[in-house]
C-alpha cells in the first residue's frame, strides 16, 4: 500500500482547486488540475476510518477552512466567510454576527485560508505570511504575527495562549518546519525537524504540542514539545504516519494509518509521553465522546496475522475498550467503513465509498446492542453533515438537504420553504452547513456566493437570509 502522505497531497490539491475557483482561474486549468488529481489517485475513494467531514461549531483540528467549511464559532454567534467581488477576481474575508445580523470586513490579507476562534469575540486568521488576531466585532486587526513560511494549518491550545502553524506536504518545503506563537509574550518560535510534519495537536492534559513526523513507509514518530517549546521527548512508531487522535481526557492517544505496508493501531500514553504498544487494526480511530471506547477497523488477513482473530468478512469494526484496551470485533462485509460517533456515544454512523457490494448508503450501528440497521435511503453519503447535540437527528447535504432520524432510520429530503425572500430561487440548494450549539438552527451556505440561510428546525422554515457585506439596516430595507 502507498503511504498515507499521498492523501495529504490530495488534500492540498483539492484546496488549490477550490481557491482557484475564487481567484477566477480559467475552467480549463481547473479541469487540468482535476485530471492530475484523478491520475495520482486523489479522487479515489479507498479510504476508511474516522469521518472528518462532520461540521460542528468551534475549531477543527487543523483550523477551519474559510473557503470550503462553514466556519462557526463555538458559541454559535460568529461566522467567518469569503466575499468575492462581482466581476472581479478579488475577494475579502468577512465576519458575520448571527445575533445582530451585522457583517464586518476583517482586516486580514486576501491570502487568508484558515481560522481558529478564541474567546471574547476574537479569531486568529492564517494567511500566506501572517497570523492575524482580529476582532469579530469591528474587524480590527489587534495583532499581526509575521511568519516566514507559507504554512497550511493552524491550531490553538485549550488555554488560548499558544498557536501552532505548520505544513504537512513535504514536497512543498525544503526543510520541515513548524512555528509556535506565544500569545502571552508576543513571541514566535520556529522549529525545524529532520522529517516532514504529518499532524500536530495540543494535548490538553499536559499543555504539550504533539507532532507526528512522517519518516518513511514503515516508521514515524510522535514528538512532544513541552509547553510548545523545544524541550522534546519522542515516541517512535513502527509504521508510517497518520493523524493523532486523542481520548476526551487527552490521556491516551492513538495513531492508526490506513495506507501503509504495516497498519496497526499504536497506543500512546500522552501523560507520560510514551509509546505503549500496538493493536491490530487500522484507522484513523474515532474516540467516543464519553471516553469509554474507541473505534477502528480491521482487514480479515491482517486481523488473523497480527491479532490471531479469525473473521469471515473482508472488513470488521474493532471496538477498543478504555482504559483496558480490550478488543471486540463486529464483522461488516467487503466495504471499507467510514464512521462517525453520535454525541451520546450510543450510535455509529457508517457508510462506505469503496467498491464493495455488501451494503450501500448510511447504516446505523447501535453500540450497546452491537446491532446494525439500515436507513430508508441507500444512495446518500456523509460528506457534509451535522449531528444534533441530543443525538436524535442527522442533517446532511447530498444533492439536497436531508434529515436522518437516528432512532428510526428514516431519511427524507427537506424542501426549503423560501417564503418571501426575493434572493432565493426554488432550485437553490446550499452546499455547506453547520448547526448552532443549542441544536435549534441550521446555518446553510453556498460555495458560489456569500449568502447564508438560518433554518429553524422546530418551525421547519428559513427565518433569515444574510449576506456578507450587508449591515442589519440594509437587511431591513
Amino acid at each position: 500500500m502507498e503511504s498515507e502522505s499521498s492523501m495529504n497531497q490530495a488534500i492540498h490539491l483539492c484546496r488549490f482547486c477550490r481557491k482557484a475557483v475564487f481567484r477566477g482561474v480559467p475552467g480549463l486549468l481547473i479541469l487540468y488540475i482535476i485530471g492530475i488529481m484523478l491520475l495520482c489517485g486523489c479522487l479515489e475513494s479507498d479510504y476508511g476510518g474516522k469521518n472528518i467531514n462532520e461540521s460542528k461549531p468551534g475549531n477543527k483540528d487543523q483550523g477551519t477552512d474559510i473557503f470550503f467549511d462553514l466556519a462557526l464559532s463555538e458559541d454559535g454567534r460568529h461566522l467567518v466567510g469569503v466575499l468575492q467581488e462581482s466581476e472581479s477576481e478579488e475577494w475579502s474575508i468577512w465576519g458575520l454576527d448571527l445575533s445582530s445580523h451585522e457583517s464586518v470586513q476583517l482586516d486580514v490579507p486576501d491570502t487568508a485560508t484558515r481560522v481558529v476562534f478564541s474567546d471574547n469575540d476574537i479569531a486568529f486568521v492564517l494567511s500566506e505570511r501572517e497570523v492575524t488576531e482580529v476582532s469579530l466585532i469591528n474587524g480590527e486587526a489587534l495583532r499581526r504575527f509575521p511568519i516566514r513560511e507559507p504554512y497550511s494549518f493552524i491550531t490553538l491550545n485549550e488555554r488560548r495562549d499558544k498557536l501552532a502553524v505548520f505544513t504537512t506536504w513535504s514536497t512543498w518545503e525544503a526543510v520541515p518546519k513548524l512555528s509556535v506563537i506565544d500569545l502571552e509574550n508576543d513571541e514566535i518560535f520556529a522549529h525545524t525537524f529532520d522529517y516532514p510534519v504529518f499532524d500536530a495537536k495540543w494535548v490538553s492534559s499536559t499543555g504539550d504540542l504533539a507532532v507526528v513526523l512522517d519518516i518513511d513507509n514503515e516508521h514515524s514518530e510522535v514528538v512532544f514539545m513541552i509547553e510548545g517549546h523545544y524541550g522534546l521527548m519522542s515516541a517512535p512508531l513502527p509504521h508510517c504516519a497518520s493523524y493523532l487522535e486523542m481520548s476526551p481526557d487527552a490521556e491516551i492517544g492513538m495513531v492508526a494509518p490506513t495506507r501503509c505496508p504495516i497498519d496497526p493501531v499504536s497506543v500512546i500514553d500522552l501523560v507520560n509521553r510514551d509509546y505503549l504498544h500496538t493493536l491490530p487494526g487500522f484507522g484513523p480511530v474515532a474516540f467516543a465522546p464519553n471516553g469509554q471506547y474507541a473505534v477502528a477497523f480491521g482487514r480479515k488477513d491482517d486481523l488473523k496475522e497480527t491479532g490471531g482473530i479469525e473473521t469471515d468478512t473482508d472488513y470488521s469494526l474493532l471496538f477498543i475498550e478504555l482504559p483496558s484496551l480490550e478488543l471486540s470485533v463486529f464483522e461488516l462485509g467487503d466495504d471499507l467503513p467510514i464512521y462517525a460517533i453520535t454525541p451520546d456515544s450510543d450510535t455509529l454512523l457508517l457508510y462506505s465509498e469503496s467498491l464493495g457490494q455488501d451494503y450501500y448508503g448510511i447504516y446505523l450501528f447501535d453500540v450497546p446492542s452491537r446491532s446494525l440497521s439500515t436507513t430508508t435511503n441507500d444512495n446518500l453519503t456523509l460528506r457534509e453533515f451535522v449531528i444534533t447535540p441530543d443525538s436524535q437527528m442527522v442533517y446532511l447535504i447530498d444533492g439536497k438537504l436531508h434529515y436522518l432520524d437516528i432512532q428510526t432510520g428514516e431519511v427524507e429530503a427537506i424542501t426549503l420553504n423560501h417564503g418571501d425572500f426575493e434572493d432565493l430561487d426554488a432550485d437553490d440548494v446550499p452546499e455547506r452547513l453547520n448547526i448552532t450549539p443549542d441544536g435549534q438552527t441550521l446555518v446553510l451556505g453556498f460555495l458560489t456566493d456569500s449568502r447564508y440561510l438560518l433554518y429553524d428546525l422546530e418551525a421547519q422554515q428559513i427565518t433569515d437570509l444574510l449576506w456578507l457585506g450587508e449591515t442589519a439596516d440594509e437587511e431591513e430595507e
